[in-house]
Order: structure tokens, then C-alpha cells, then sequence
């Protein structure tokens, strides 16, 4: 059950309703949502679509200011054309639970783009009773019309070189504009990732030159920041260069390259509408004004005739159907004949003939044109041609070889969720349009290309996947090479045991809550648990308890005050009190006391306050508590700890200034104290503590001048010296002192090669460069190794990390997973063969399944699901088919669609209906043949539900509810359709357990374990007793077991394991006894296994697997022996034969 609000509006006033007039799904709390006015205000309502029942002051429709601040205010509709902002009774982000708010509904913006047309919101519906949410959409993009949560980027730019390569720059999710910089390479099917631009822009123009340049001209931010920059990138050297501004700011505005090689630029805004144009030449690298047009516009079209003319049409201003002609010889602009109908957003499609074909487009008044026109500039006169079959903007146009024009996407209304995966083919020959095969998914304002082999590429738009290829020849869309995994603004801290602990960062998408963990004595990556909230621009500190405190950060909700622990015995995060204050880009410092030093950063609200307030984390009481604030705001700032154990912090940015300033707090006093500025401003430095007690000052930015100046701090004597400036300007980089005492410089931000790397010696105080990284880096981590190696980490794509060897100078990529998947499923079937599906590893999660051939102790692949998913679950049904329900993919989302796999047809098909989002519940095969799924989790919380899937019928039916929510617990099936759920996770390890009987549709309560666990097994000795085993109490791991007598319901103790272990397998054997593989060891992976004699009440040691493993599985093969497969470990799997107590691989 869904509710939404996303608004897309081209024009916006009081006088019309805007809304989401869709139902999602037909279960009764559907919400329709409109405007109403009251003395000008807007104000929204929902509507229950079943009972009519209206709430009303849903928002407050607030408007942009005319005066185009940053800032928006409550004011009436008549005083700006744009919505900015809709506000709720209470922000999300601090509503974790309904509270006070009991059947109400609730919500929160999460974008906003007060310069162009969009709203977006968090929409809760509480329950009546419950103090919990009962659903919600909780997106970056708010765009997730249905199923699942695509990406959403917009508004960018998209250039074909001759090559084939298209290069793609820049646009906009509306929560964010992009400076990043993506090229797909249709000759093998790739992506890659160049240099950033300097500045993030969306509607700007990209123009390729003759000599293989592009220049990149203008556009805006989501903060209405128009530019009047330029930049241009080198093909061949794969750089930026900073070229001279255009004479005005403009953004939504055309690029021509004319004959003489200049290129032109014509109207856009720059909070007006612009009549104004310029060209510029790269030989001399110069602008100069040219003629204005005859009209103000944006959004308009502008082509290069075969003439040298340039014909400009329509565009968003009073008289849209206007057209005119510019002549670059004479420089005068001409009147031409207007079209038939005002619009923007339309295409403009040069014929061979030297016409121009015009496709729909947007009047200004919320109409949509399916209608199209050609222009002959001979004769200049318009011609109406066959209308479309479907009203469309913000669409694409490609003219094909066989000269017919291929139209994808658009829009068709004012919601987002009005986005169009549809596509038409016109033939210019027969006047006629015909329908071809859709696109996967929705786009508007995307990118299309005509690629070398004849296919199509688009991409970009309300998209996932990011990009598909169409063939014209088969009428198929198949999607392109998956984007790559980007990474930047993550954390990287060293543990105790010389392990690196990375958490979430931001992959040009979406914030992450993927974790993962270096482990330096094997040289690979470990997957560990995702931390609760998806973040980037947070801190990570590493307690006295070993354990690591995540705060604030940034999130598709905003600035966030959340924190959590991760505990690193049972690698379980834990959420813990929030900070007062909302942050990110601040400092976190771990004082003498043990205590956490949270230091300035902003807080991403409507203004974007810089803070200069900071509160201290008391571990031992998991509290926050305010302490006095710095003599000014800053974000973007070092700190350290100095010797004498106060805190210095030096420069950053307070929202309008960059700083040099520096002070030091002193947490005894609690007092701050201003010390010597530094003799340059700047942010985005770093600040290391070298072996002389002195401090080293590198790079920066300052007013968006990248430093290479270098300076040094004597906090003995108070005083700032300037040294030898690095050999490369940069910010964003990293610094570290290696065990020689010398400082590695790393990456960073300077306009040209992100990968480069030096080296500074304090005793000759010079500079030297060291070897490159294998790519680029940009805000990423720098971790100093106890083997004197220093491990970078983020910053770009996959592999996420290399080494730096300073001895022999040189990187080395760490890319080994030393994981296929892990959290996948195992299910034997019929044929006795083994059916892996998904799983994920450190960085991905996985559609693709595969099928041990038991006979020929091979794999297999197999169709891949329909999605990507872990912590799902997979059951053999009677027929011999395969359920998988539920689980998680890399973003986070949990799926509602379910799917079986068919083994005799090799197919897969995917069904919606699930009632919830779930993962890491369970599913239960009854004797009637149906499944019932009990508990899980989902993005906000824990689960009590249960439900029952029919796989005759194919529906799915909600049954009582569990007693408590549980995560990651256990169902045992017992003898008359009895089903024992036992422990798992809901914020804290559970005891309690339950018995649910399907003939009566009820849960009784029954005794408590003895222990709270969760990640435990449950194996059924007999119908009487039940063998619990191992796994996690929330601080450690478990070796005890306990033993259920089901008929006088008491736990008893039971022999402990040799080794405690969490996420291990169970399997009962031919023999009775149990097999138990693998599993964790307080945040250690084991290969070890063990072997359970109920008879003797005895545990022995049995051969160890070749590879550890930790949430993988186990299957009992009709032979006797047990496959192993996935988790933490190579090779894929391997097989146990109990007879001669060996392992063989597959």
C-alpha cells in the first residue's frame, strides 16, 4: 500500500488543481490528493478513495520569493510562478513512529526546485491504533510509481562522437545537480567514468567542435544558481579547461555549431527570458555578441540549416508558436512563419530533404500536443502532418537510416508519474505513425543516439535500468551494460584488528547504506550488515569499546541527526540517541575522555544553515549533550587533536565565505579560544599532525580557486609559515603520514587527472610525485595500514580500494571479493539438483541464479530472476516449481514483486500481490501446499505480519499477526499444521517465541528461549523436540544451545559448540546427527564446522570447508552429502561427504 505526491509543473497557479489522479493498488487506502485555496494559499487535501472521506490541510503550498533568493516563504500564489515547496505538519526524518499523529496522515518534502516545476514528497499513513507506519514511499527521486525505485536523472546532455562513444554530462535527480561525466562505449558495451565538470550543471549545452573538443556552456543548479562559466574537455588528453564566461548567465538556452566553426548560443534565462546571443571561438578562445533575437525564449529549438541559417522555433514565452531565422553573414535576425500551435519541449528532426519535422511539445497551458508539423524553409510555409498516437513533451526524436523518425518517452500531464515508456515510428513517405515495442521503464527529458550499429541508445529520464538500446529490425529494447558503481563520500575507519571498516558514501544516484569491510591479512573485501540509514557526508569514529559511532550526515530526506553504533563482534548496527542538530560535512573527534567531539557542518534545510553549535556523544550513557559553539559556522573544516588534548579546527566555509580562521576548544573548560589565522582562506584541505608536533596544511578550494599552497603550523609558538606548494592544485584529496614520517598526497578535485599522487618530506620540505592510482579519486578515504601500506578507499568506480606500497612506489587495485554471492538461497529440487538464486557480495547485489548438477558436481546457469535480491526466501512447492519472496536489492528497496521459477522451462515469472515489503523473514511449506511467510524487515522497522501464499490460486492472504515483530528468526514446522517462531531481531536480540496454528488462524504465546538470539538455526529432532543452535544475543556470538520440549513447553540447556558462531548452517543427516559449517565468530568468518550427536549429547570437530563462510547454504543431496554454497568464501561451493569426513570443491 502506497500513497504519493509528485507534482510536475510546467506552469503552476492557484486557480487550477494540481495532483496524482492515479490508483496504485486496489486496497481500499488508496489516496487521491488535490489543491484547494484559501485566501491565496494553496493548501492540499487527500482523499480516501473507498470511504471519500477527505483529510484536509494535508500542506501548505509555500512559493518562491520574487526576489530569487535561495530561501523560500510562506506567501501568496500570486507572487511567483513556480511551487518551491510543500510543507507538512511534521518532517519524516524525525518521525520514526506515528506518535502523536495516530490515523493521520503524514509527510515530508524531499525535493524541490523552486527555478523549474517540481514537487516531491515522503507520504506516511499512520495506523488508527498502532504507534507504527503503517506504509510509505521513501525515496530520493519520490518517482517509484509502482514497484521499485528507479533512478532519476534529467535535464543532462548527451554528445555522439564519431566513434560510436556517447558522452554523457551533468543533469539533475531535482534533489541534486551533477557534475559527473559518464561515456558509454557502444563498441564494447561499456561505461566509464571521466573527469568531473568543475561545477555540477544541468541545461546547460554540450557542442562538439571539429578539433574533437566539447564545450559545455551555462545551465543551473537545483539552488537556482545560473551560470555564465564554460568549460571544455580535451578527447584526447581526457581533461577540462576553464574557458572565458559568456557575456550573461543563461540556462534552458540553445548551441549551434556554425559553418565558421563558432558556436553560437541563443536566448535561455537567467531569471528573465533572454532575447540575447554570442558566439564563441575557439581559435582565439573569445566571445563576442551577435545580433538578439526578435523574441525572448528558452526551451526553444535551434538547427543549422544546409544554408548556414539557423532556424529557431517556438519556446516558453507569450507567443510560442513564433519562429525566426538567423543569417550569420549579414548578422540580422528574419521573421518567419509561425507554426500552427505555441510550444516547448518539443523536437526539431532535420530531413534529408531540408525540412523540418516537429514533434508535440507543451503550450504553457498545461496542454499536451500529439499534433506535429513540417517546415519547408523554401517556400517557408508549415505543413500539418499525421498526429502521434499520444500527447507527448520532454520527448526524443531520432532520425533512423531508413529516414523515419523514432519518438520515445515524454510526458503527458503534470505528474510525474504521467511519464511515458512508449514509443512511435513516423514514416515521412506514408504520413502515418505506428506503434512499436515500449521501453522497460518511463523517461522524460532523456537522452537518444543513434549509435553505429543502427540500435538506439537512450538513457537517463525516470530510469532503471539508467540506459537500453532499441533495434529497429527486431522491434526489441534490451538494456545496455549495467551503469557502473560509483562511490565517493564514504568513510573509511581502521578497526583494532587492522580491518577497514567502509560505510555508505553516494554513488551519483542515491545515498548508501552498504558497508563493507577490508580484511588486510587476506587482501579482499568482506560484506558485512548495512547500516539502518542510507548516508553519505557523515562521520565515522571508532570507540574505546572498539565498536563505531556513525553520525548525521545526508540523505534523500535531508541533513540527518540520525546515528548509529556498529557493534563489531556481532557486526549489528544499533540505532542510538540522535544529535539536537541535523548535519552534515561536519567533523567528528574522539576525545581523551572516550567521548565523541561533533563539530559545525550545515544542515541541508531550506536555506542550508551553516551551524557553529557542537554537542559531545557520552558512550557510556548513549547520549548527546550540547557543549559552546565555535566563534563562527563552518562546514567543509579540518580538525585534530593536538597534543596538549585540545581540539584545533582550522578554515572551512560558514555559507558565504570561505575562511582561514582557526580555534581550539578545550573540552575541560568547554570553552573555544581563537588562535593565529592561517594566511589563506580555504576548505576542503587536509591537515596532518607530522612527527615534529607540527601541523601540515595541503590544497583546498577557495571561491572556487583550487589551492596547491601548502603551509605549516607551530602550535608552540602560535604561528603559520607558507611552504612549498604542491605540484598539483586539489581539494577533496586525502593526506596521510606514512611510518617514514613522510605525507602521501592522494587525488583530489584539480580540474585535470584525479588519480595523481606526492609525496612531501618534512626534513627537505620539498615535494615529490609519486606513482598514479589506478583511478581516479575524488572525497575518498586514506587508510594507514600496521604494514606501513596505505589503503585508498571510494572516490570513483569499482575496485572500490588499492594499495600504495611507498617502499617500491606502486598501486595495486583491491578489487577480490572473495565472495560469488552471499545471503543467496539454496532449494534442491525434484531432480535432486541444487537451485542457487541471487545473494549479494561487498558491493552488489544479484538477479542471476545458477543450478548444481549433482551427477556431475557442476553449475550450471540459469535464467536470472526478474530482479535483483538478498535475504530473500526460496521454497520448493509441491509442483516442483520455486517461490522466492521478498529480500532487498543494492538500493535498499524490498521487493513486493514475487516470482517462481519453473526448472523444466528454464523460466521465471514474477507476480505482484505480496502484501509487504519484506526481508530476512521466513517461509514455510505447509502440508496443504501452501507457504506461509511470517516477519521480516523493511526499510522503517521490523515486522509482525503474516501471510499466506496459495500457489493454485496464486493469492495471497494476510493471517493473524505475530505476537512481536521479528527479523531473522526461525519457523520450524510441526506436526498439525504447527508452525514455532522462535527468537530473531527487533531492535534488541528477542527470547520470546510463539506458536502459530494455521487450522485456527491464531498465535499462542510459549515459553521464552533461555537466551535472546537471533541468526541462530532450528533443526526438528522429532515432533517433540527442536534443537536451537548458536547464533547472535546483539554483542556476541553463541556457542549455547537449548533444546524445546513442545509438550510440556520448557526450554532446556544443551551441550554447547566447540566454537560460537552466528549466520552457520544446520543440517540434520541420514544419521540423525547435525552438521554445522562456517557461520561468524564476533566478526571473524569460520571455516570450521562441527558435528552434533543427539544420541551422545556430544559436538566433535569434523574437517574444516577450504574457504570460510557466513550466511551461506546447506543442502542434503539425495547421496548423503551436503553442499555448500555461496557466503563469504571460494569457490562457489563445495561438497562434505560425512563418510570419509572430506570437503571437495565444485
Amino acid at each position: 500500500m502506497k500513497y504519493l505526491l509528485v507534482c510536475l509543473l510546467f506552469v503552476t497557479g492557484c486557480s487550477d488543481s494540481w495532483a496524482l489522479h492515479r490508483r496504485i493498488k486496489d486496497d481500499g487506502n488508496d489516496m487521491k490528493f488535490r489543491n484547494s485555496t484559501n485566501n491565496g494559499i494553496c493548501y492540499c487535501s487527500a482523499r480516501n478513495y473507498d470511504t471519500g472521506a477527505t483529510v484536509q490541510n494535508f500542506g501548505i503550498a509555500s512559493k518562491c520569493t520574487k526576489s530569487g533568493s535561495t530561501g523560500c516563504s510562506c506567501d501568496y500564489m500570486s507572487s511567483c510562478s513556480s511551487i518551491c515547496l510543500v510543507k507538512f505538519n511534521r518532517w519524516a526524518s524525525t518521525l520514526p513512529y506515528c506518535g502523536g499523529y495516530h490515523g493521520k496522515l503524514i509527510g515530508s518534502i524531499t525535493m524541490n526546485d523552486c527555478g523549474n516545476h517540481f514537487i516531491g514528497s515522503i507520504a506516511k499513513q499512520c495506523n488508527s491504533t498502532q504507534n507504527s507506519i503503517k506504509s510509505s514511499i521513501l525515496t530520493q527521486t519520490t518517482s517509484n510509481s509502482i514497484e521499485v525505485v528507479p533512478f532519476l536523472l534529467i535535464r543532462l546532455t548527451g554528445t555522439l562522437l564519431p566513434s560510436g562513444t556517447l558522452l554523457i554530462i551533468g543533469g539533475t535527480s531535482i534533489v541534486h545537480s551533477y557534475s559527473t561525466f559518464e561515456a558509454y562505449i557502444s563498441s564494447s558495451d561499456k561505461w566509464i567514468v571521466l573527469p568531473s565538470l568543475s561545477i555540477p550543471r544541468h541545461e546547460h549545452t554540450a557542442t562538439l567542435l571539429s578539433s574533437g573538443h566539447l564545450l559545455i556552456t551555462g545551465g543551473q543548479t537545483t539552488d537556482r544558481n545560473i551560470y555564465s562559466s564554460c568549460e571544455l574537455y580535451d578527447s584526447s588528453r581526457n581533461t577540462w579547461k576553464i574557458v572565458p564566461d559568456m557575456s550573461s548567465k543563461r540556462s534552458r538556452h540553445a548551441a549551434v555549431l556554425l559553418k565558421s566553426e563558432k558556436v553560437m548560443i541563443i536566448g535561455g534565462h537567467n531569471g528573465s527570458l533572454l532575447s540575447s546571443c554570442e558566439t564563441y571561438d575557439a581559435s582565439s578562445n573569445t566571445w563576442t555578441l551577435v545580433a538578439n533575437m526578435m523574441l525572448p525564449r528558452m526551451f526553444h529549438s535551434a538547427t543549422l540549416l544546409s544554408s548556414g541559417q539557423v532556424l529557431v522555433i517556438g519556446g516558453n514565452y507569450p507567443n510560442s508558436s513564433a519562429c525566426e531565422k538567423y543569417e550569420p553573414i549579414s548578422n540580422i535576425w528574419t521573421s518567419i512563419a509561425s507554426m500552427s500551435t505555441g510550444r516547448f519541449l518539443h523536437t526539431t528532426t532535420l530531413l534529408s530533404d531540408g525540412r523540418l519535422f516537429i514533434v508535440g511539445g507543451f503550450d504553457g497551458s498545461k496542454n499536451y500536443w500529439q499534433s506535429c508539423e513540417v517546415y519547408d524553409p523554401q517556400s517557408n510555409k508549415w505543413t500539418s502532418v499525421a498526429n502521434m498516437t499520444t500527447q507527448r513533451a520532454g520527448h526524443t526524436a531520432t532520425l533512423l537510416p531508413s529516414g523515419k523518425i523514432l519518438v520515445t518517452g515524454g510526458v503527458a500531464g503534470q505528474s510525474i508519474l504521467d511519464g511515458l515508456s512508449t514509443c512511435e515510428i513516423y514514416d515521412p513517405a506514408l504520413n502515418t505513425w505506428t506503434s512499436v515495442r515500449n521501453m522497460s521503464t518511463p523517461r522524460f527529458q532523456h537522452i537518444a543516439a543513434l549509435l553505429p550499429s543502427g540500435k538506439i541508445l537512450v538513457a537517463g529520464g525516470i530510469s532503471a535500468p539508467f540506459s537500453e538500446a532499441y533495434d529497429p529490425t527486431s522491434n526489441t529494447w534490451t538494456p545496455v551494460t549495467k551503469f557502473p558503481t560509483f562511490v565517493l563520500q564514504n568513510t573509511a575507519t581502521l578497526l583494532s584488528s587492522d580491518k577497514v571498516l567502509v560505510t555508505g558514501g553516494f554513488n551519483g544516484w542515491d545515498q548508501l547504506s552498504s558497508c563493507a569491510i577490508y580484511n588486510t591479512p587476506t587482501n579482499t573485501w568482506i560484506p558485512t550488515t548495512d547500516m539502518i540509514v542510507p548516508r553519505s557526508l557523515h562521520t565515522a569514529t571508532l570507540l574505546s569499546n572498539e565498536n563505531v559511532l556513525v553520525a548525521g550526515g545526508y540523505s534523500s530526506i535531508g541533513s540527518l541527526k540520525r546515528c548509529e553504533v556498529y557493534n563489531t563482534m556481532s557486526t549489528i548496527w544499533t540505532a542510538v540517541e540522535d544529535m539536537h542538530v541535523a548535519r552534515c560535512e561536519h567533523t567528528a573527534t574522539l576525545l581523551s575522555s572516550g567521548h565523541v567531539l561533533v563539530i559545525g557542518g550545515y544542515d541541508e534545510d531550506l536555506n542550508r544553515k551553516y551551524l557553529s553549535n557542537c554537542e559531545i556523544y557520552n558512550f557510556l550513557s548513549n547520549t548527546w549533550s550540547s557543549t559552546a559553539s565555535m566563534s563562527t559556522p563552518r562546514s567543509q573544516h579540518t580538525v585534530i587533536m593536538l597534543s596538549s588534548e585540545k581540539t584545533l579546527v582550522t578554515g572551512g566555509f560558514d555559507g558565504s565565505t570561505y575562511l582561514s580562521s582557526c580555534e581550539v576548544y578545550d573540552s575541560k573548560s568547554d570553552a573555544w579560544t581563537l588562535v593565529a589565522s592561517m594566511s589563506k582562506a580555504r576548505a576542503q584541505h587536509t591537515l596532518t599532525s607530522l612527527p615534529s608536533g607540527e601541523l601540515l596544511v595541503t590544497g583546498g578550494i577557495n571561491n572556487g580557486y583550487y589551492m596547491a599552497d601548502c603551509e605549516m603550523y607551530d602550535p608552540s609558538s602560535n604561528i603559520w609559515t607558507p611552504i612549498m606548494n604542491m605540484s598539483f592544485p586539489r581539494h577533496g584529496h586525502t593526506a596521510t603520514v606514512l611510518s617514514s614520517g613522510h605525507v602521501l598526497v592522494t587525488g583530489g578535485d584539480n580540474h585535470d587527472d584525479f588519480s595523481t599522487s606526492e609525496i612531501y618530506d618534512p626534513l627537505s620540505k620539498m615535494w615529490t610525485p609519486a606513482s598514479n592510482m589506478s583511478l581516479p579519486r575524488i572525497q575518498h578515504g586514506a587508510t594507514l595500514l600496521s604494514s606501513g601500506k596505505v589503503l585508498a578507499t571510494g572516490g570513483n568506480t569499482l575496485p572500490v580500494g588499492e594499495l600504495y606500497d611507498y617502499l617500491s612506489d606502486t598501486w595495486t587495485p583491491v578489487d577480490k571479493t572473495s565472495s560469488e554471492r552471499f545471503q543467496n538461497t539454496a532449494t534442491v529440487l525434484l531432480s535432486g539438483d541444487v537451485l542457487i538464486a541471487g545473494g549479494s557480495n561487498a558491493f552488489n547485489s544479484f538477479s542471476s541464479c545458477q543450478i548444481y548438477n549433482a551427477s556431475l558436481n557442476m553449475w550450471t546457469p540459469v535464467a536470472n530472476m526478474s530482479t535483483q535480491r538478498y535475504q530473500h526466501t526460496a521454497t520448493l512447492l509441491l509442483s516442483g516449481n520455486v517461490l522466492v519472496v521478498g529480500g532487498a536489492d543494492q538500493f535498499e528497496i524490498t521487493a513486493t514483486v514475487y516470482e517462481i521459477f519453473d526448472p523444466h522451462s528454464n523460466t521465471w515469472v514474477k507476480s505482484d500481490g505480496l502484501n509487504d515489503q519484506l526481508k530476512g523473514h521466513t517461509a514455510t511449506l505447509m502440508p496443504s501446499g501452501k507457504v506461509l511467510v511470517t516477519g521480516g524487515a523493511y526499510f522503517l522497522g521490523y515486522l509482525s505480519t503474516a501471510q499466506l501464499f496459495d500457489p493454485k490460486s496464486m493469492h495471497w492472504v494476510k493471517t493473524v499477526a505475530m505476537l512481536s515483530e521479528r527479523f531473522q528468526h526461525t519457523a520450524s514446522l510441526l506436526p498439525n499444521q504447527q508452525v514455532l517462531l522462535v527468537g530473531g531481531y527487533n531492535k534488541t536480540a528477542l527470547s520470546d517465541c510463539e506458536m502459530y496454528k494455521v487450522s485456527s488462524n491464531a498465535t499462542t504465546r510459549v515459553a521464552n528461549m533461555l537466551t535472546a538470539r537471533f541468526q541462530h538455526t532450528a533443526t526438528v529432532l522429532s515432533p517433540q523436540q527442536i534443537l536451537v543452535i548458536g547464533g547472535n544475543d546483539g554483542s556476541k556470538s553463541l556457542s549455547s544451545s537449548e533444546l524445546y520440549i513442545v509438550s510440556s513447553d520448557k526450554w532446556m540447556s544443551a551441550t554447547n559448540m566447540l566454537f560460537a558462531r552466528a549466520g552457520h548452517t544446520a543440517t540434520l543427516l541420514s544419521s540423525g546427527k547435525i552438521l554445522i559449517t562456517g557461520g561468524m565468530n564476533n566478526g571473524n568468518y569460520l571455516s570450521s564446522c562441527e558435528l552434533y550427536d543427539p544420541s551422545s549429547k556430544k559436538w566433535s570437530v569434523v574437517a574444516s570447508m577450504s574457504s570460510p563462510r557466513v550466511y551461506h547454504t546447506a543442502s542434503l543431496l539425495s547421496s548423503g552429502k551436503i553442499l555448500v554454497a555461496g557466503g563469504y568464501g571460494e569457490p562457489l561451493g563445495e561438497v562434505y561427504d560425512p563418510s570419509s569426513n572430506k570437503w571437495s570443491p565444485v
